[in-house]
């Protein structure tokens, strides 16, 4: 989900493309949207398990430039829930989450490329089909991902992530699920 933020503006951008090329070097504010988004599908990643995934999530993201060389930067707050329901028992097993994807730095790289630093503080807990919680992640973590701005770096709708570019740099917290497998959890979990 990091790459939420990304993915939904560059979205956005594509609407504001005269807008954001235009856009002068003092910080100013692309986009600020609010959006739902809700679905369930098939979930095939755990072999032997049928299963169908279901989520609903409210997204707020804002769009703006910083900086004298006018680079966009994205934030957006994302609630939500998404259950993977076991087919043959009618358990679930739930994830309720609450995070932040906020662009922390954006260099040119003077190559066609853009570095991108993003901090994702938030919590995500983890329910049975009970309803009893069974765990808890919850914290800070920061990536990188490199872009190929297209020739535009001040314009985020042609700009595509570069494949194998993502590194963790740094998790604060508390991780319930270290070192646990989802597909063994998922079959515990809704057996």
């Amino acid at each position: 989900m990091s790459t939420l933020s990304r993915l939904v503006g560059a979205t956005a951008a594509a609407v504001l493309v005269g807008g954001v090329a235009a856009a002068s070097a003092s910080a100013a504010v692309l986009s600020n949207l609010h959006f739902e988004d809700s679905g369930s599908e098939p979930f095939t990643f755990c072999e032997g398990i049928d299963a169908v995934v279901s989520w609903d999530d409210s997204v707020h993201e804002i769009v703006k430039t910083r900086g004298r060389d006018g680079l966009v930067y994205f934030s957006a707050n994302v609630k939500g829930t998404t259950t993977y329901t076991n087919l043959d028992t009618g358990k679930t097993y739930r994830n309720v989450y609450n995070f932040t994807d906020r662009d922390q730095q954006v260099t040119d790289n003077g190559d066609g490329t853009l570095t991108i630093t993003v901090a994702t503080p938030g919590a995500n807990k983890w329910y049975g089909s009970d309803g009893k919680l069974l765990f808890v992640v919850a914290g800070t973590f920061w990536f990188q991902i490199m872009v190929d701005h297209g020739g535009t770096p001040t314009d985020p709708s042609d700009d595509v992530e570069i494949e194998g570019s993502f590194v963790g740099v740094k998790d604060v917290g508390r991780n319930g699920t270290a070192g646990r497998d989802f597909c063994e959890d998922l079959a515990l979990f809704t057996s």
